[in-house]
């Protein structure tokens, strides 16, 4: 799995269980279904968590750290959050390190609830 031209692995490119993760987040269409904890999210909302935690990705793979087989919160460390923000703090604004961190959180969040 290689970055696209926008740094960032787009959902296809996923490995196949955050793939699995992600769907089952948003299952379902009523509370009453047993329907995933982001279901009720707009569509805006769901791509930015799914651009934020592409980001992360394909960080991960260029740093050799992509292990498709590790279930997606497991491959969270903090010097793994420590390295991927000093990496983005030498290439976009403050605003945006800290906008990619809490919607990795959410995107992690939500696939771990599902």
């Amino acid at each position: 799995m290689k970055p696209s031209a926008t740094w960032c692995l787009h959902l296809p490119d996923w490995p196949e269980s955050d793939r699995f993760a992600w769907d089952a987040a948003f299952r379902g269409e009523d509370w009453l279904d047993d329907a995933g904890p982001g279901f009720h999210l707009r569509p805006k909302t769901r791509w930015k968590y799914t651009e934020e935690y592409g980001h992360w990705l394909a960080w991960l793979s260029d740093q050799g750290l992509l292990d498709p087989q590790a279930a997606p919160g497991s491959r969270v460390t903090r010097e793994r959050l420590i390295g991927y923000a000093n990496w983005m703090r030498s290439r976009v604004a403050p605003v945006t390190v800290r906008m990619r961190i809490e919607g990795l959180g959410h995107a992690l969040s939500l696939m771990d609830e599902s």
